[in-house]
């Protein structure tokens, strides 16, 4: 038993190991390419937070000019071959997302990571609609990256299956929470919802810490132990504003958003059904554990957000 409390309270501060500032902000890097005559693109580049050393460059006919976090890419008329390349990729998982815009409003995606760091420069439509958007499959290993880096909506997560007694209110609670973040993830990439991110993720950290405390309270009349679904429901729209970032800073049209939305979404679900999946057992057998001891990963997960609350508050006000 000793063991199993040693675990979980190891897994609660190894969720908060990438720092207060990091959780939920470490997301991919973005080059978005943009074509504003034929041959000159416009490029405006997001270093990865994971990595922000690496850049972007274009090897073969083309040319990459910097100006600050823009660049102009300049080619040649008629047949061209060029890569575009990220340099400097170190870590595994980290992503890069390129769009490419050009002329012909055939808008086209491609995802870039350690041991893929080059994808053709395209310059012409005519690929299939799965090409241009970078696959299905690339959206939803984005989204399983996104959740799995998400360590506030982890512990989260983590929380609610401390609280809830039964498998039943569990997948019920699971669900609402699933719901309410899909509906604010989808309006938010929309453009049908809008919050201000810095508040956003301060309230996200602040939903642990009352999620925290509800576990060191355990007090059966309480709302969230009465209604865990509703709670989950509520805090789950903010973590969807949280999620929401990615999608967001692609800047998709209207046209070009709805597979990588579904695809997203679903690897979101499906890393977070593994988390779930990961430390349901051990969760299960706390249950038996003294009062004492059922409260320890609860002071830890509170102990965690309650910093990420303070760091956040005060970068939002210092801003």
């Amino acid at each position: 038993m000793r063991r199993l409390l040693l675990s979980l309270c190891a897994l609660s501060l190894v969720l908060a190991a990438f720092s207060p500032a990091a959780a939920h902000s470490l997301r991919p890097g973005f080059l978005i390419l943009e074509e504003t005559a034929p041959g000159h693109w416009d490029a405006t580049w997001t270093a990865p937070t994971a990595e922000p050393q690496i850049v972007p460059t274009v090897r073969g006919d083309c040319s990459m000019v910097r100006r600050s976090q823009a660049w102009t890419v300049v080619c040649p008329e008629g047949a061209v071959q060029a890569d575009v390349v990220v340099l400097g990729l170190q870590r595994e998982g980290t992503e890069v997302v390129v769009r490419f815009a050009p002329l012909s409003g055939a808008v086209m995606m491609a995802g870039l990571s350690l041991g893929n760091e080059s994808v053709p420069f395209f310059l012409a439509s005519g690929t299939s609609s799965e090409s241009r958007q970078g696959g299905f499959g690339h959206w939803v290993r984005l989204g399983v990256e996104h959740i799995l880096i998400g360590a506030d909506h982890l512990l989260f997560v983590l929380g609610l299956v401390l609280l809830i007694a039964t498998t039943r209110e569990l997948l019920l609670t699971i669900t609402s929470f699933t719901l309410a973040h899909s509906i604010t993830l989808g309006g938010a990439s929309l453009g049908l919802l809008s919050l201000p991110s810095a508040p956003v993720e301060a309230v996200i950290a602040l939903s642990i810490v009352l999620l925290a405390v509800e576990l060191v309270r355990a007090d059966p009349a309480s709302l969230s132990r009465r209604k865990p679904w509703l709670v989950a429901f509520a805090f789950g729209l903010l973590h969807g504003f949280g999620f929401a970032g990615v999608l967001g800073e692609l800047g998709l049209p209207q046209e070009a958003i709805w597979m990588p939305l579904l695809a997203f979404n679903v690897g979101v679900e499906l890393g977070q059904l593994s988390f779930v999946a990961l430390i349901f057992l051990p969760t299960v057998w706390l249950r038996s554990a003294p009062t004492w001891a059922r409260k320890v990963p609860a002071y830890a997960i509170g102990t965690v957000a309650a910093a990420w609350t303070v760091e956040r508050v005060a970068s939002f006000w210092g801003a």
